[in-house]
Protein backbone atom coordinates (compact mmCIF):
# COMPACT_ATOMS: atom_id res chain seq x y z
CA UNK A 1 0.00 0.00 0.00
CA UNK A 2 1.09 3.12 -0.73
CA UNK A 3 1.23 5.72 1.58
CA UNK A 4 0.71 9.62 0.97
CA UNK A 5 4.50 10.19 1.76
CA UNK A 6 5.15 8.26 -0.49
CA UNK A 7 3.13 9.63 -3.37
CA UNK A 8 4.78 12.11 -5.87
CA UNK A 9 5.63 15.39 -4.68
CA UNK A 10 2.98 17.34 -6.85
CA UNK A 11 0.46 15.12 -6.02
CA UNK A 12 1.29 15.47 -2.01
CA UNK A 13 1.59 18.86 -2.74
CA UNK A 14 -2.00 18.74 -4.28
CA UNK A 15 -3.38 16.57 -1.35
CA UNK A 16 -1.81 19.33 1.58
CA UNK A 17 -3.14 21.74 -0.12
CA UNK A 18 -6.70 20.85 -0.30
CA UNK A 19 -6.24 19.31 3.43
CA UNK A 20 -5.66 23.21 3.99
CA UNK A 21 -8.86 24.52 2.13
CA UNK A 22 -10.72 21.99 3.87
CA UNK A 23 -10.02 23.39 7.12
CA UNK A 24 -10.48 26.94 6.15
CA UNK A 25 -6.93 27.71 6.33
CA UNK A 26 -5.64 28.71 3.01
CA UNK A 27 -4.45 26.14 0.32
CA UNK A 28 -6.50 25.26 -2.89
CA UNK A 29 -9.31 22.90 -3.92
CA UNK A 30 -6.87 19.64 -5.36
CA UNK A 31 -6.90 18.99 -9.02
CA UNK A 32 -5.93 15.51 -9.23
CA UNK A 33 -7.42 14.80 -12.48
CA UNK A 34 -5.99 11.73 -14.02
CA UNK A 35 -3.68 11.29 -11.26
CA UNK A 36 -2.06 7.86 -10.15
CA UNK A 37 -2.99 6.93 -6.92
CA UNK A 38 -3.07 3.02 -7.64
CA UNK A 39 -3.15 1.24 -4.46
CA UNK A 40 -2.68 4.64 -2.34
CA UNK A 41 -3.30 4.88 1.23
CA UNK A 42 -6.10 7.96 1.56
CA UNK A 43 -8.64 6.27 4.84
CA UNK A 44 -9.88 8.83 6.13
CA UNK A 45 -8.82 11.78 3.68
CA UNK A 46 -10.55 15.03 3.43
CA UNK A 47 -10.98 15.39 -0.13
CA UNK A 48 -14.80 16.72 -0.39
CA UNK A 49 -14.98 18.68 -3.73
CA UNK A 50 -11.38 17.51 -4.97
CA UNK A 51 -11.20 16.94 -8.88
CA UNK A 52 -10.28 13.27 -9.12
CA UNK A 53 -11.73 12.61 -12.13
CA UNK A 54 -10.14 9.75 -14.67
CA UNK A 55 -7.96 9.59 -11.76
CA UNK A 56 -6.59 5.98 -11.09
CA UNK A 57 -7.62 4.60 -7.91
CA UNK A 58 -7.29 1.05 -8.56
CA UNK A 59 -7.20 -0.94 -5.09
CA UNK A 60 -6.93 2.26 -3.07
CA UNK A 61 -7.71 2.65 0.61
CA UNK A 62 -10.31 5.66 0.97
CA UNK A 63 -11.84 3.71 4.32
CA UNK A 64 -13.87 6.62 5.71
CA UNK A 65 -12.42 9.27 3.10
CA UNK A 66 -14.93 12.45 2.84
CA UNK A 67 -15.36 12.53 -0.93
CA UNK A 68 -18.92 15.00 -0.68
CA UNK A 69 -19.09 16.98 -3.77
CA UNK A 70 -16.03 15.33 -5.27
CA UNK A 71 -15.98 14.63 -9.13
CA UNK A 72 -14.68 10.93 -9.56
CA UNK A 73 -16.35 10.89 -13.22
CA UNK A 74 -14.19 8.11 -15.02
CA UNK A 75 -12.34 7.27 -12.31
CA UNK A 76 -10.90 3.43 -12.05
CA UNK A 77 -12.13 2.56 -8.22
CA UNK A 78 -11.78 -1.04 -8.65
CA UNK A 79 -11.16 -3.18 -5.86
CA UNK A 80 -11.14 0.18 -3.95
CA UNK A 81 -11.97 0.36 -0.24
CA UNK A 82 -14.53 3.32 -0.32
CA UNK A 83 -16.33 1.35 3.22
CA UNK A 84 -18.09 4.47 5.30
CA UNK A 85 -16.86 7.13 2.91
CA UNK A 86 -18.95 10.05 2.21
CA UNK A 87 -19.54 9.96 -0.92
CA UNK A 88 -22.62 12.47 -0.68
CA UNK A 89 -23.17 14.42 -4.00
CA UNK A 90 -20.17 13.07 -5.32
CA UNK A 91 -19.98 12.58 -9.18
CA UNK A 92 -19.46 9.18 -10.35
CA UNK A 93 -20.23 9.21 -13.94
CA UNK A 94 -18.83 6.42 -15.65
CA UNK A 95 -16.67 5.45 -12.96
CA UNK A 96 -15.60 1.88 -12.59
CA UNK A 97 -16.29 0.86 -9.21
CA UNK A 98 -16.56 -2.69 -9.83
CA UNK A 99 -15.65 -4.85 -7.25
CA UNK A 100 -15.45 -2.16 -4.72
CA UNK A 101 -16.31 -2.05 -1.19
CA UNK A 102 -18.86 0.28 -0.49
CA UNK A 103 -20.45 -1.05 2.85
CA UNK A 104 -22.01 1.66 4.84
CA UNK A 105 -20.98 4.28 2.08
CA UNK A 106 -23.16 7.15 2.13
CA UNK A 107 -24.28 7.70 -1.66
CA UNK A 108 -26.84 10.08 -0.97
CA UNK A 109 -27.66 12.65 -4.17
CA UNK A 110 -24.39 10.97 -5.31
CA UNK A 111 -24.04 10.93 -9.83
CA UNK A 112 -23.65 7.24 -10.43
CA UNK A 113 -25.39 7.06 -14.16
CA UNK A 114 -23.47 4.85 -16.07
CA UNK A 115 -20.98 3.50 -13.56
CA UNK A 116 -19.89 0.16 -13.23
CA UNK A 117 -20.54 -1.78 -10.06
CA UNK A 118 -20.48 -4.66 -10.85
CA UNK A 119 -19.72 -7.37 -7.75
CA UNK A 120 -19.70 -3.97 -5.76
CA UNK A 121 -20.27 -4.42 -1.66
CA UNK A 122 -22.81 -1.85 -1.13
CA UNK A 123 -24.65 -3.61 1.81
CA UNK A 124 -25.96 -1.09 4.51
CA UNK A 125 -25.28 1.79 1.74
CA UNK A 126 -27.31 5.23 1.64
CA UNK A 127 -28.53 5.61 -1.90
CA UNK A 128 -31.53 7.98 -1.31
CA UNK A 129 -31.48 10.58 -3.92
CA UNK A 130 -28.48 8.88 -6.10
CA UNK A 131 -29.28 8.28 -9.99
CA UNK A 132 -27.90 4.94 -10.81
CA UNK A 133 -29.43 5.43 -14.24
CA UNK A 134 -27.64 2.95 -16.62
CA UNK A 135 -25.46 1.83 -13.84
CA UNK A 136 -24.18 -2.22 -14.07
CA UNK A 137 -25.63 -3.63 -10.52
CA UNK A 138 -24.83 -7.20 -11.49
CA UNK A 139 -24.09 -8.88 -9.04
CA UNK A 140 -23.70 -5.98 -6.93
CA UNK A 141 -24.49 -6.49 -2.99
CA UNK A 142 -27.59 -4.28 -1.97
CA UNK A 143 -28.43 -5.77 1.27
CA UNK A 144 -29.99 -3.39 3.93
CA UNK A 145 -29.37 -0.62 1.45
CA UNK A 146 -31.22 2.55 2.55
CA UNK A 147 -33.77 3.98 0.12
CA UNK A 148 -32.07 2.06 -2.60
CA UNK A 149 -34.77 1.92 -5.52
CA UNK A 150 -33.11 -0.73 -7.22
CA UNK A 151 -33.80 -4.24 -6.88
CA UNK A 152 -31.98 -7.35 -7.83
CA UNK A 153 -33.24 -10.91 -8.84
CA UNK A 154 -32.18 -14.25 -10.64
CA UNK A 155 -34.27 -16.71 -11.35
CA UNK A 156 -34.25 -19.59 -13.97
CA UNK A 157 -30.57 -18.98 -15.11
CA UNK A 158 -31.25 -14.98 -16.32
CA UNK A 159 -30.39 -12.00 -13.80
CA UNK A 160 -33.23 -9.24 -13.08
CA UNK A 161 -31.92 -5.81 -12.50
CA UNK A 162 -35.01 -3.33 -11.75
CA UNK A 163 -33.84 0.55 -11.68
CA UNK A 164 -36.41 3.51 -12.01
CA UNK A 165 -37.06 3.63 -15.64
CA UNK A 166 -35.10 0.77 -17.27
CA UNK A 167 -34.87 -2.96 -16.52
CA UNK A 168 -32.43 -5.24 -17.27
CA UNK A 169 -33.12 -9.23 -18.12
CA UNK A 170 -29.88 -10.96 -18.75
CA UNK A 171 -28.53 -9.10 -21.96
CA UNK A 172 -32.04 -7.06 -22.43
CA UNK A 173 -31.78 -3.37 -21.70
CA UNK A 174 -35.35 -2.13 -21.73
CA UNK A 175 -37.17 0.63 -20.60
CA UNK A 176 -40.02 -0.21 -17.85
CA UNK A 177 -42.87 1.00 -19.89
CA UNK A 178 -42.26 -1.81 -22.13
CA UNK A 179 -41.57 -4.60 -19.85
CA UNK A 180 -44.84 -3.66 -18.09
CA UNK A 181 -46.78 -3.93 -21.19
CA UNK A 182 -45.19 -6.61 -22.80
CA UNK A 183 -46.69 -10.46 -22.97
CA UNK A 184 -44.47 -13.28 -23.55
CA UNK A 185 -45.31 -13.42 -27.20
CA UNK A 186 -43.69 -10.06 -27.53
CA UNK A 187 -40.80 -11.34 -25.91
CA UNK A 188 -40.40 -14.36 -27.23
CA UNK A 189 -37.74 -13.00 -30.05
CA UNK A 190 -35.02 -12.35 -27.31
CA UNK A 191 -34.24 -15.77 -26.39
CA UNK A 192 -34.70 -19.35 -26.62
CA UNK A 193 -37.02 -20.31 -23.70
CA UNK A 194 -37.66 -16.22 -23.05
CA UNK A 195 -41.62 -16.94 -23.67
CA UNK A 196 -42.29 -19.55 -20.76
CA UNK A 197 -39.62 -17.84 -18.51
CA UNK A 198 -41.60 -14.35 -18.92
CA UNK A 199 -45.07 -16.48 -18.72
CA UNK A 200 -43.38 -17.84 -15.69
CA UNK A 201 -42.13 -14.65 -14.06
CA UNK A 202 -43.81 -11.87 -15.83
CA UNK A 203 -45.80 -10.89 -12.66
CA UNK A 204 -43.22 -10.49 -10.30
CA UNK A 205 -41.09 -8.52 -12.66
CA UNK A 206 -44.28 -6.23 -13.33
CA UNK A 207 -44.76 -5.83 -9.47
CA UNK A 208 -40.91 -5.43 -8.77
CA UNK A 209 -41.21 -2.33 -11.07
CA UNK A 210 -43.60 -0.63 -10.05
CA UNK A 211 -42.77 -1.67 -6.44
CA UNK A 212 -38.94 -0.06 -7.53
CA UNK A 213 -41.42 3.07 -9.35
CA UNK A 214 -43.27 3.67 -6.03
CA UNK A 215 -40.04 4.39 -4.04
CA UNK A 216 -38.02 6.25 -6.68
Amino acid sequence: MTTIRDLPIDVSRELALHEAWHMGTGGSRANLFGANLRDADLSGAHLSGADLSGANLFSADLFGADLSGADLSGANLFGADLSGANLRDAHLFGADLSSADLSGADLSGANLSGANLRDADLSGAHLSGANLFDANLRDANLRDAIDAAVVRLDLGGWSVCVRPEYTSIGCQHKPNADWLRWTPEDVAYMAEGAREWWQAHGDLIRAAIRDVQARS
